[in-house]
Parts: C-alpha cells; sequence; structure tokens
C-alpha cells in the first residue's frame, strides 16, 4: 500500500495554534503524529516538528508565494519532514506549490491531492489518529466507505464529480463514517447509530489519554456534516483547552448539522453524566459555509469572547433581506451625529439595524411604543413575504433556558432554513447557556442564547433572539428582536467584501464606499482602539482580550472589519439594555435607577 509502520513516523509533534482569538496554545503530543482536517481558509505548515495553523486572507496572491487560484480550497506549504498529516478530502481543492498536487519534498512519503480535473490514487504514511469526514459536497465529494478500526488499514474513495479518488490509509485509530446518499442530502442518525457515536467517543478519549502521560492540552477539529466527531473530541478526563470548531456548508445540510449537533451534544453530556465545566475549559464553536462569499469574515473575525468561552459567529445577515430593506434603513442611520458612516454603513447592511435603530430612537416614543411600531412595520412586510410570516408566526416565541451556571453570558449563532423551525430548541438546549441578567431582583432574564438569521436568498430564515418569558416586556420582545446582539452586520453587504478582495474587484459598485474607507482612513484604527479600551470598564470582557484585539488590529490591516464587528457587538449588547430600561449593567444584573457609563 505504501504505508509505513505507525512507530516509524517522527515523534514529538508540536502544533502551535493561533485562535482567532489571537492567543498562541501549543498542544504536544510526545508519541504520535495526528492527522487533521482542518478547515477552508486556513493555511497549515508542515516541517519535521511543528505544524502552525492560522488564518488567511483572500489575497493569495501575496500570501506565502503560493498560486491563486479560484474558488474555495486550502492553502498548504509542506517543508522538508517526515511527518504527514492527512486532511480531509472533501475541499474543492488542495493546493500545495503546484496545482497539479505534486510532492515538493521526498522527505514527504505521500500526499493527498485532490484535483477536480483528475482522479489518482494516492498511498498514505501511516497515522496514530485519522481523523476525517465525508464531504459537504455531495456529488461533488463524499467518502464512500472506509472501515472504523482500532487499529488496521482502510481503503477510502472520494469521488469528485464523476470521478473517484482512492487511496489507503494504516492507522491506529480511525474516525470516518460512511454515509448513503440520496441526492446530495445524507441520512441521519438511528438509534444504533448514536450508541456507536458514543463507544467511538469513549475509544478516542482513550486513545488520546494514551498518546501521553501528562493528557493532551488541546484537540482541533474541524469538518463536515458529521456532528459526531465532535463529541468525539470531548474527553472525559485530563484534557484541557480543548476547541469544537465545527463547519458546515449549504443550508439545506446545516440545518440537519445544528440539528444533530445539538442533540448529540446534549445526549453526550447524559451519556457520561458530565457537563461542561468538567471538560470544556476553552470552546470555539463556528458554523459557517465553505461556499466562501457569504460567511468567510464574520466566521474568521469576529469573535465573542466572555470569560474564555467562544462561540464565534458565522453568519452575516442582509443575504435575503438586505436588498428588500436597503432603501428604508439607509434612512435610518444609528448614529447620525458620528464622525464615522457606521451607522449608514449597518442600516444599508440589514433589517436588524434598522431594528435596533428603533429600538434606540426615542422620538418614536416609549419602549412600549417603540416595540409595537416595529413590531407592525415588520408585520407588513411579513405579509409580502410568506417565510417571514413563518419566522414570525413559528420561531419567535418565548425560549426556556438551561440556566448551567451564573456569571457568563455565552452568545452562539445558528441559522436554520424556515421550513426546519424544530431546530432553535435542539440547537439552543445543547449551548453552554449561562444566563446575562438584566432585570432587578433577577425576576427579569434576558438569557442570550441563540440567533438564528438569514441564510441564502433562496431559503432564508429570519434573525431572531430567543428572550424568556418572564414579563411584558419579554414577550414583545420576543416578537421583534431579530438578531440584535450578534448580527454582524459589517460582514454582511459591503463590508465582508473587504476581505473578499478578490471578489471585491469585480463587484467593486456593489459593494460601495466601505470597502475604500476601511483601508484609507487615517483615524480608522484609533477610533476603534478607543472604542474598544472603553469596553475595558464595563466588565464584560476579559481585559486580555480587549488587548488582543489591539494589539492584532495595529498589526494586520485585513482585520479591521473583524475588530469593528466585535465592536458593534459589545456596543450593541450594552446600549440596547441600558436603553430598554435605563439599568446599570454588570455581571449580575441591572439596577434600577442607574445607567451603564
Amino acid at each position: 500500500m505504501g504505508c509505513h509502520p505507525a512507530e516509524k513516523i517522527t515523534p514529538a509533534l508540536k502544533v502551535l495554534v493561533r485562535n482567532s482569538n489571537m492567543q498562541t496554545k501549543i498542544i504536544k503530543t510526545d508519541e504520535a503524529l495526528i492527522g487533521i482536517a482542518w478547515a477552508p481558509y486556513d493555511h497549515v505548515t508542515i516541517s519535521k516538528d511543528l505544524i502552525k495553523i492560522g488564518r488567511i486572507s483572500y489575497d493569495y496572491d501575496a500570501f506565502l508565494g503560493i498560486e491563486r487560484w479560484n474558488g474555495n480550497g486550502v492553502a498548504f506549504e509542506f517543508n522538508e519532514g517526515a511527518l504527514t498529516i492527512l486532511i480531509d478530502p472533501w475541499f474543492r481543492r488542495l493546493v500545495y506549490h503546484t496545482t497539479d498536487g505534486k510532492i515538493i519534498s521526498n522527505e514527504i512519503k505521500a500526499i493527498l491531492a485532490l484535483d477536480r480535473s483528475h482522479t489518482q490514487k494516492i498511498d498514505l504514511v501511516a497515522v496514530d489518529l485519522f481523523i476525517a469526514f465525508h464531504g459537504f459536497y455531495g456529488s461533488r465529494t463524499l467518502f464512500d466507505s472506509i472501515k472504523i478500526l482500532p487499529a488496521g488499514s482502510a481503503t477510502v474513495i472520494s469521488q469528485i464529480g464523476a470521478k473517484n479518488t482512492q487511496f489507503d490509509i494504516q492507522f491506529d485509530v480511525a474516525i470516518v463514517f460512511e454515509w448513503k446518499y440520496k441526492s446530495t442530502i445524507p441520512l441521519w442518525l438511528d438509534k444504533d447509530e448514536e450508541r456507536w457515536a458514543f463507544e467511538m467517543a469513549s475509544m478516542i478519549c482513550e486513545r488520546m489519554q494514551e498518546i501521553t502521560d501528562e493528557g493532551v492540552e488541546g484537540l482541533y477539529l474541524s469538518g463536515g456534516i458529521d456532528s459526531r466527531l465532535l463529541m468525539a473530541a470531548i474527553p472525559k478526563k485530563n484534557m484541557k483547552n480543548i476547541n469544537l470548531i465545527h463547519m458546515g456548508n449549504d443550508d439545506a445540510t446545516e440545518t440537519k448539522l445544528a440539528k444533530e449537533t445539538a442533540k448529540l451534544t446534549t445526549a453526550y453530556f447524559d451519556y457520561y453524566n458530565i457537563g461542561p465545566k468538567d471538560v470544556i475549559d476553552h470552546c470555539e464553536w463556528q458554523i459557517w459555509s465553505t461556499e466562501g462569499s457569504a460567511h468567510f469574515g464574520s466566521a474568521m473575525m469576529a469573535p465573542t469572547i466572555l470569560n474564555n468561552i467562544h462561540f464565534i459567529n458565522g453568519l452575516p445577515g442582509d443575504l435575503s433581506m438586505g436588498g428588500m430593506w436597503a432603501e428604508k434603513l439607509a434612512k435610518y442611520p444609528i448614529n447620525k451625529n458620528s464622525k464615522y458612516p457606521v451607522g449608514e454603513a449597518l442600516a444599508k447592511s440589514s433589517m436588524v439595524s434598522w431594528i435596533i435603530t428603533k429600538l434606540l430612537d426615542t422620538s418614536w416614543g416609549s419602549l412600549d411604543n417603540r416595540l409595537g411600531a416595529i413590531y407592525g412595520e415588520l408585520q407588513k412586510e411579513a405579509d409580502r413575504f410568506d417565510y417571514l410570516n413563518d419566522s414570525l408566526k413559528y420561531e419567535l416565541y418565548a425560549m426556556h433556558n438551561r440556566v448551567r451556571r451564573n456569571g457568563v453570558t455565552v452568545i452562539m449563532q445558528d441559522h436554520g432554513r424556515v421550513e426546519q423551525p424544530y431546530l432553535h430548541d435542539e440547537i439552543l438546549e445543547m449551548c453552554l447557556t449561562i444566563p446575562l441578567e438584566v432585570r432587578k431582583d433577577r425576576k427579569f432574564q434576558m438569557n442570550v442564547l441563540g440567533i438564528i438569521d438569514q441564510e441564502h436568498a433562496a431559503a432564508p430564515s429570519t434573525s431572531m433572539i430567543h428572550v424568556k418569558k418572564t414579563s411584558g416586556i419579554g414577550n414583545k420582545l420576543e416578537k421583534i428582536l431579530f438578531a440584535v446582539i450578534k448580527q454582524l452586520p459589517y460582514f454582511s453587504g459591503m463590508g465582508r467584501k473587504y476581505i473578499h478582495k478578490r471578489k471585491a474587484k469585480r463587484k467593486e459598485d456593489h459593494y460601495g464606499p466601505l470597502n475604500t474607507w476601511l483601508r484609507t482612513d487615517p483615524d480608522f484604527k484609533s477610533f476603534i482602539i478607543t472604542k474598544l479600551n472603553s469596553f475595558k470598564k464595563r466588565n464584560l470582557v476579559n481585559a486580555s482580550y480587549i488587548d488582543s484585539l489591539i494589539k492584532e488590529h495595529m498589526n494586520y490591516e485585513f482585520n479591521h472589519i473583524g475588530v469593528l464587528s466585535t465592536l458593534v457587538d459589545l456596543e450593541i449588547m450594552i446600549d440596547l439594555f441600558v436603553d430598554m430600561n435605563g439599568f446599570k449593567l454588570t455581571n449580575t444584573y441591572f439596577k434600577e435607577g442607574q445607567t451603564d457609563q
């Protein structure tokens, strides 16, 4: 097969990971090479003792000298060394130093090179832990079959278009899931498969503990629909700094992805009688689309980080709604006196901005009046669009929250198609739910749990926020708050195309002046840094995180929007709640009669 015994693999692998919060963590494994299926838009550099995983922009011409290509993909630079990393072949294309997948270094025994233009059989070096997922692309890429064994070898057939790529692999532990497709939509777990998933999770946990006596400091995974691998990544003991990086793709599959993950995560905790605090020190949750253009910016660049738990927003807000609301929204900039066109950019991006604007606009009268007026306007639009009407009917309802512990708010965003409103309950049930209490004596809690926002125009869902229904204000808020906290409108519409340089050039007229402004305004950095520093005083976000944002912002031009989006998230979260009730926002609750300064 061309495979080599596992014991011949170079030991002492170190993995250096720069997370989205710009902190660096090192994963050490003393005896084994871990095959990592990584995600699009990342690059991996492999040497004898180091793997670097980092974020890249779309300016491939200037990135590592790697040849630029069209479409989604992953850029890999393989340095000399005996280590081999197996990348899950659900990417459209894997690019090395040449576009035909030629091996650069003789020390690299085999490379999995997938190109839609050819078919080839590839031999792979053995790995101690082989982690791979079946593809999101359905007819474009899928695993047809592979054996799941504690140790041994197997053949994987990956279909790309009408052609197959086949490779053999030898492994100590392999986790690859076999699916049968109908069209491009996979079948989902039955009861036996659920039990099997838990057994597989246990096996992986045990294996990870065997790799080193000290335990593994982190396991970084990404991949396709198969949420069970996330569960498998959660060990029962002796593991810190877990990053669960879950990738999605098209809306049809992602909706079930979220539902499946929600169900299995909750079930996993129940099955092993453990809770998140027992296993998760650091969690990064990403759901985005490998189609790329819509979701790259927000997923990569804008984490919400509260007390070291990360939930990264994945989706923009204007894909289905922006065009419909653009003319109306442009009339309502959030900050009319701002030197910068932030309010206007927000307003033109999505209807969420319009809602926020009206909530903060005292000229519309009392908060009660504002809520009613906004709902009335939305309902007028809903009458014109069946999908919005369905969303208002089925999705805008109060959510009963699981309060797991106090003091932290975890914000998680997901999205789903309107046809599947059941998604919301289950995806939120699995969330590490910790409340942000915004009412005195805790009688009213607004627990920011999850935000569902619209997908592609062809299959949109409505952005929303779930509010615990414990008071009159809660009853009204449930109807009209459409993702007021984690909407990231800068990535939807004009802003995100700043990162998509390869597309922005073609469609510059469409994306407007924000592109140029973010790159050229000399005061922009100081504007953001001033704002970020102000958040240190609000006790909502770790000061070290703010410092890391500022440092990163000073060093990387392309991160302007990411920092700004985080800034907007925090500012909206604070100011909206303050405006609603005139309470002081603290780590626990508002106190009547005080404002947040």
